[in-house]
């Protein structure tokens, strides 16, 4: 977490004067980068693709995000596909991020699935959990 950042969190919050190891406290780091990432959407909302816009910010700045915009206008599929002026290290960023929510979502899915099955709560009364149609175990 950037010192910009928290330097705006501040400002906004009205928050005490950290010092700079307080950003690496874990609870002040997660709400610092929360409240960064959360108004970095809320300013790209209107892109066609806010998620990106916001992830860019959050890595290399809103300055730097800015100037990328003016080159490039506000097409972040256009980022993600390889092409527009934004640096590579940025680009491996949000393509890295937004795999890992694909997988998530994923998961998710495959868990809600096993959720809804039923089969969830195998093991829980103390039985060994076994394949369906797998005999009991006889120890």
């Amino acid at each position: 977490m950037g010192e910009a950042a928290a330097q705006d969190w501040r400002e906004a919050l009205r928050v005490p004067i950290l010092q700079g190891a307080d950003l690496f406290e874990p609870h002040t780091n997660i709400e610092v980068g929360c409240w960064y990432l959360g108004r970095a959407m809320r300013r790209w909302a209107g892109s066609d693709s806010p998620e990106v816009f916001a992830l860019a910010e959050y890595n290399a700045g809103l300055r730097r995000v800015r100037e990328w915009v003016a080159r490039d206008g506000e097409r972040g599929t256009v980022w993600l596909a390889g092409g527009g002026s934004i640096h590579p290290p940025t680009r491996e960023y949000l393509v890295s991020i937004l795999a890992r929510r694909e997988f998530l979502r994923s998961s998710e899915d495959a868990v809600g699935a096993f959720r809804a099955s039923g089969r969830a709560g195998a093991g829980v009364s103390g039985e060994s959990p076994r394949a369906p149609g797998a005999e009991p175990d006889s120890r």
